[in-house]
């Protein structure tokens, strides 16, 4: 029984994913605010670490396979394009202040 409770979770936090991702909310948050009422605890490392992890990673991909095209199309401009709007220089200097002051 315990597995398909577990199933079951999953299949909860998913669909909470899965219809917040695209809102301009916090997927994560409410997922957060989701866990205690299916029973899983504040210090349940699996489920916020692990769990976490591996939602958000589906939910990045399944963007960048929806966009493909576009993001190839701005990562790879023609040649003679101004590099200051390159998406690689703006993803460079956005990611800056957390290299800078991260971990």
């Amino acid at each position: 029984m315990l597995a398909m409770t577990d199933v079951v979770r999953a299949v909860i936090l998913g669909i909470v994913e899965g219809l917040t991702e695209f809102l301009p909310v916090s997927s994560t948050g409410h997922m957060i605010l989701v866990m205690p009422w299916i029973g899983i605890p504040d210090d349940d490392r699996f489920w916020n670490d692990v769990f976490n992890l591996f939602i958000q990673s589906g939910a990045i991909l399944a963007v960048v396979i929806f966009f493909w095209r576009r993001l190839w199309r701005l990562t790879f401009r023609p040649p003679g394009s101004a590099w200051h709007g390159h998406i690689l220089v703006k993803l460079f200097v956005a990611m800056l202040p957390a290299a800078i002051l991260g971990p």
